[in-house]
């Protein structure tokens, strides 16, 4: 099979498509580039994913390729355009036919299969199963013609057996393997997911009487289920369809509950899915095939005067009978034609520039109107209207340039639209060293406002109005010579074209013939934002005052989120301004920590997520490579090596805290859509290396909020609950075990071989503080101490005996939580809570709402890191929780950790603002 050279040849269509597909920088806009060069495909490719099977409720009707890939998605729009290219270059085939049949019978059993499925999250599976259960068939009809041929003569022969044992029997006969065992070697070359493998052996003997728990159970007789109804539908005689259909549901009565009424109600939908899915595919069967007849519509039914009897059931059987006989015959009268027929059907008209531009602008309206499109997709959209529906070769999309003051091309479709992109930069600076420095004195327009054009014909720019107080009405690049040529359009410069009505105007027209313009019969066209409703885009490209400059910096940001860490900001400078009494000027320092955090994450705010994520895995490797030089050069500290003098010294683990979830977010994003068992076990190998390097140092109050970053992102990920629960249990019960043996186990001269003696020391004391009251547990009792001693209300702001008569160790840092339970009572602490509880609520808000993978993940990920702060110091200052060095988020003195909060608050920040600037 390999080797044959009988596969059909992948058109130039198709190598593009896959290369499109293959890279590592693949789009919307390069997939939709290249669909568009094929007109055929364009159009069979949006009635395919108009279709039923590809319908998305209340989205409407689609006319546009760039919203089919952003409803139906990326790799589905993709895999289509494949295939029907694919199916195309069949049909020069001498059985082209009869691989479509087997194509087709596989389509209905996989529609019946996900019309059957119980669960409709398994629908998709269950479709795939079905379809691959004739995956041997096809296979065989494809590449061995002769042998599916003897196959079929010896299952046509007087006597012999019938049903799938049997044509398994004589295709190992034929063949020298069944069916199945073809089709499961076939998956496995293909590295098919195991449960697919699964699912494709049709399972043996009796269904079991008890329900499917096992998912690849439940879809090996499913796909069965759907193939026998399949066979059924199509091939039995529609007076005796119910008990055949019965018989089926004899053989599998747990999934066919519904028993012959419902299977046929599957069967008749699977019909209509099936039917309307070869129209769009234009699949053309055999006219006289069981299946065509099938598929085929049903006469009308001829209307009966009201004074003839009623029909009996048989004689309706009867009738119907007969009719289904005529049309398999060809005596029946002209029906409607079908493209699932095999006659040949006249070509569809190609719709013309107004019905292209009417749809195009109805269904940007419609997409401007809900709340899923991004504004990228819209814009795409627009674009692919305008070379459409106005016959451009190419249009680009052009945004200004702060830095270089320029206008300057972005991106485009069409012919040469990389090298339009490319030399597509106009000058921004003043008028006279710009663009009419470049026009000569003759073409000079009395008024300030410009008319631009490129020399080649048929192109189009998409350009804001006004441009530093002047119009700019359009702009063009001259793709074949690389360069932007002006030139001014006579009625333009005469004041000819006024402004029309308020919004989004266009204007297209042919320059004047001899004059200074454009040449003769060249197409000149803009898209220029104006009037009221575009007043805050044209004020962009005005001269704005700084304050009109800075604003747009805050644009998107999620000011609750802003609100809940300026409250805590605010609890922890109280706190610190009672707790810090004696520290000299360790309250100023706290307020210059915050301002700084805060400068940190406005900054990080304004990188994109798509920038984060190409930081990912160089500030990944960076952080491991520092944590292997601490281990080999770093300075040693209180018996701990976590420090390394590069000039400066730096804790390299502290980068991890941000560089963990950012390279896990990174490496699920690359696999989105086709993760496997192996990509989770390759995550947690990534997140391995750097927690066994910290934990070496040793850290471990670091190496737990590496870890929690980084089993978030995997959690989020949609790591399998079978996997989760097994460490969970294991872990529960060695607690529970630690505990009961505590006295063991603590003993004098007893050593833990898994943890350094301080970790030891820590655990001990947390179980039994009283075993060293002055010393490692005299932490932990003076918390809790100053926690009870609160009470209800508090002891009062600058009225803490613990804390000002320096019972708490490290009340400004680890501990400053309880000074602050000492002062301010179980009610400060609940207000306290509720505010983390909100910071936390906004990050998974955020989270859920972030527009990709990677900002999910990575949204949720820094929320669990601040989660982990709160909870972990909390914790151990309450007893709970063994003693690490994890202060309280916004209320603990530090600045390490303070400029981590703010990166992690700027990330946040980040992902809330492209999402808000895509809805806006």
């Amino acid at each position: 099979m390999r080797h044959r050279s009988d596969f059909p040849a992948l058109s130039e269509s198709v190598v593009r498509i896959l290369r499109t597909a293959d890279s590592d920088r693949e789009s919307l806009a390069d997939l939709t580039q290249e669909i568009l060069k094929d007109v055929a495909l364009t159009q069979k490719l949006l009635r395919l994913v108009n279709s039923v099977q590809f319908a998305r409720s209340g989205q409407g009707a689609i006319g546009t390729i760039s919203r089919a890939v952003s409803l139906v998605g990326f790799n589905t729009v993709r895999n289509l355009a494949l295939s029907l290219l694919l199916l195309d270059q069949m049909q020069n085939k001498t059985h082209a036919q009869q691989m479509k049949e087997e194509f087709v019978r596989a389509l209905v059993a996989g529609a019946v299969a996900s019309e059957m499925s119980p669960d409709r999250r398994e629908s998709e599976a269950a479709f795939l199963c079905a379809v691959f259960q004739r995956l041997g068939r096809m296979l065989v009809r494809f590449y061995f013609q002769e042998e599916a041929d003897e196959i079929g003569r010896l299952l046509a022969l007087p006597g012999a057996p019938a049903g799938e044992e049997a044509e398994q029997a004589v295709s190992a006969q034929v063949l020298g393997l069944g069916y199945e065992d073809l089709a499961v070697g076939v998956a496995k070359a293909w590295a098919l997911p195991d449960t697919l493998q699964r699912g494709m052996r049709r399972p043996v003997g009796q269904m079991p009487a008890r329900a499917l728990e096992d998912p690849a159970e439940r879809l090996r007789w499913g796909a069965a289920l759907a193939g026998d109804v399949a066979a059924v539908a199509v091939a039995a005689d529609p007076a005796s369809l119910l008990d055949s259909l019965r018989a089926v549901a004899r053989r599998h009565p747990v999934l066919a509950k519904g028993g012959a009424n419902a299977l046929a109600r599957a069967a008749a939908e699977a019909r209509r899915r099936t039917s309307q899915l070869t129209r769009a595919m234009e699949l053309r069967l055999e006219a006289g095939s069981a299946t065509a007849i099938w598929l085929q519509p049903e006469p009308p039914a001829e209307e009966v005067p009201a004074s003839a009897e009623p029909l009996t059931v048989e004689q309706l059987r009867g009738s119907y009978a007969q009719a289904r006989a005529e049309r398999a015959a060809g005596t029946a009268p002209a029906a409607e034609p079908s493209l699932a027929a095999a006659s040949p059907v006249a070509p569809r008209p190609a719709p013309s520039s107004a019905e292209v531009l009417s749809a195009g602008v109805q269904e940007i309206v419609d997409a401007m109107a809900g709340s899923g499109m991004r504004l990228d997709d819209i814009v795409r959209m627009v674009m692919e209207t305008m070379l459409r529906g106005l016959g451009f070769r190419c249009v680009v999309f052009c945004l200004r340039d702060n830095q270089a003051n320029v206008l300057q091309g972005r991106f485009g479709l069409g012919e040469g639209q990389a090298a339009a992109v490319r030399a597509l930069r106009v000058p921004l600076g003043h008028p006279e060293r710009s663009v009419r420095g470049r026009l000569p004195a003759r073409r000079r327009p009395a008024g300030g406002r410009h008319h631009l054009a490129a020399r080649t014909a048929a192109h189009a720019g998409l350009v804001p109005a006004a441009l530093r107080r002047r119009r700019l009405r359009a702009a063009a690049a001259d793709a074949q010579r690389q360069a932007f040529r002006p030139a001014v359009c006579r009625p333009c410069a005469a004041g000819r074209h006024r402004a029309g009505r308020p919004g989004l105007r266009a204007a297209a027209h042919p320059a004047q013939p001899g004059g200074d313009g454009v040449p003769a019969g060249r197409l000149m066209a803009a898209v220029l934002p104006g009037g009221r409703d575009n007043r805050r885009m044209s004020a962009v490209f005005d001269k704005p005052s700084w304050g009109k400059r800075l604003l747009p910096l805050f644009q998107g940001f999620d000011w609750w989120l802003a609100s809940a860490v300026a409250l805590l900001c605010g609890a922890g400078l109280v706190t610190m301004y009672s707790s810090g009494f004696d520290h000299g000027t360790r309250f100023l320092d706290h307020g210059r920590n915050m301002l700084l955090a805060g400068g940190i994450m406005f900054v990080v705010a304004q990188v994109s997520p798509q920038r984060l994520m190409s930081l990912a895995l160089p500030l990944y490797a960076l952080g491991v490579a520092l944590l292997v030089a601490v281990a080999m050069f770093g300075i040693t500290k209180k018996g701990a090596t976590r420090w390394i003098n590069l000039g400066i010294v730096i804790q390299p683990s502290e980068i991890l805290k941000i560089a963990m979830p950012l390279m896990l977010a990174w490496w699920f994003q690359k696999r989105e859509g086709q993760l496997r068992p192996l990509d989770f076990l390759a995550a947690g190998l990534l997140l391995a290396v750097p927690i066994g390097l910290i934990m070496k140092q040793p850290d471990l109050g670091t190496s737990l909020l590496v870890l929690a970053a980084g089993l978030s992102v995997i959690f989020f990920a949609g790591l399998s609950w079978k996997l989760i629960l097994p460490p969970v249990l294991v872990a529960a019960v060695g607690i529970l075990l630690v505990v009961w043996y505590e006295p063991q186990l603590c003993a004098q001269g007893v050593r833990w071989s898994v943890l350094h003696d301080y970790q030891q020391q820590r655990i001990c004391t947390l179980l039994d503080p009283t075993k060293d009251p002055l010393g490692k547990g005299f932490h932990i009792i003076q918390g809790m101490i100053a926690i009870g001693s609160g009470g209800v209300w508090g002891k009062g702001f600058m009225a803490g005996t613990q804390t000002h008569l320096e019972f708490i160790p490290e009340r400004t840092t680890d501990f400053i939580f309880a000074a602050f339970s000492e002062e301010f009572g179980l009610l400060g602490n609940g207000l306290l809570m509720a505010g983390f509880v909100f910071l936390i609520f906004r990050g998974l808000v955020i989270a859920a709402q972030a527009p990709t993978l990677f900002a999910r993940l990575l949204a949720g990920a820094m929320t669990m890191i601040f989660f982990t702060y709160a909870f972990v110091n909390m914790g151990m200052v309450s007893g709970i929780l063994p003693v690490v060095g994890v202060p309280l988020p916004f209320i603990s003195y530090g600045g390490t950790a303070m400029v981590t909060l703010g990166m992690g608050l700027g990330i946040l920040m980040s992902i809330a603002r492209a999402r808000r600037l895509i809805q806006t």
